[in-house]
């Protein structure tokens, strides 16, 4: 449980106006609870989470990293500042200024489906995560290896949808059955094996759009990155990227010296297309089924 046994770390970033509303409902941090959540602010006002994973790198959803018209950002459009408490009898936090020097989104990532929905980003200066510099200090996530069986109890951090001075609040939600949450109306055929859900049917969503590349802690550990859900205060789960399929492609990120260039990307080979088509083939064999049946029972009337 490292990550609410440290001091609480929220990034803002407020060059480019107001953060959106976040949780809805949620229960108030306390100082030394989700240390290694954080909180990017990008162009046009938007807001996303993310998670500590070590002192130079982020974990958030690729989703929060493309703008508009699907094409990388660049990492000098983001400033962050994270508010640390520098000793332990105080709890006045300091301000410290980051940038990012590299954004890392997954190569298979379809901003249509949401599949490979996940990002690292690399920060120009490291976080003081090593005891001793800060007191209380930051703490990284511990990535999950396991499956985690429906119905367990997790955490999701994120803004306060009530509080205007841009502090975090959590929620719990429960591991959400993949099979009958593919069946709801809202995401039918779209949550793949790579992605789980958490949340319930039968109350208002806590999850808003402010909250998307914010973790789910599972048993202590980081388990899904939010991806996306069914708007704010819906009766729907939200749908995470499963980090424990993407473990050895973080990592690997994590070794990497080049720069991607922002702008556009080659699509991934699972791009929308692939999709469109396969509800259109589902569309199509419905819509054969139905004149078939009704051509049956036509010809069925006109023999008797």
């Amino acid at each position: 449980m490292a990550f609410i046994q440290q001091t609480l770390c929220m990034f803002v970033l407020s060059l480019y106006g107001q953060i959106a509303s976040g949780l809805i409902n949620g229960t108030a941090i306390t100082n030394g609870q989700f240390a290694a959540h954080v909180i990017l602010s990008l162009p046009n006002g938007k807001t996303c989470g993310g998670e500590v994973i070590d002192s130079a790198h982020i974990l958030t959803a690729s989703t929060c990293i493309f703008n508009e018209y699907n094409e990388l950002l660049s990492p000098n459009v983001v400033t962050v500042s994270g508010k640390w408490n520098l000793t332990a009898s105080t709890l006045t936090p300091q301000l410290i200024d980051l940038n990012v020097a590299a954004i890392y989104a997954h190569p298979q990532y379809d901003p249509y489906s949401k599949e490979n929905d996940i990002a690292v980003l690399r920060l120009a200066t490291d976080l003081p995560l090593e005891a001793g510099i800060l007191q209380p200090s930051m703490s990284k996530a511990d990535l999950t290896t396991r499956i985690v069986a429906d119905s367990t109890s997790c955490l999701l951090a994120g803004l306060d949808s009530n509080d205007s001075s841009s502090e975090l609040s959590y929620t719990r939600l429960p591991i959400f059955n993949r099979i009958e949450c593919n069946q709801n109306e809202e995401y039918t055929f779209e949550i793949k094996d790579k992605m789980i859900c958490a949340g319930t049917t039968t109350s208002d969503s806590l999850i808003c759009e402010a909250d998307i590349g914010s973790g789910l802690y599972c048993n202590g550990n980081l388990t899904g990155i939010l991806s996306f859900g069914a708007g704010c205060g819906n009766t729907y789960p939200g749908v995470f990227t499963q980090v424990r399929m993407y473990n050895h492609w973080i990592r690997q990120q994590l070794r990497r010296s080049d720069i991607p260039r922002a702008g556009p990307t080659p699509p991934p080979s699972n791009n929308r297309s692939s999709g469109s088509h396969k509800r259109f083939g589902i569309l199509l064999l419905i819509v054969t089924t139905a004149l078939l049946s009704n051509l049956l029972e036509h010809d069925i009337g006109s023999s008797n």
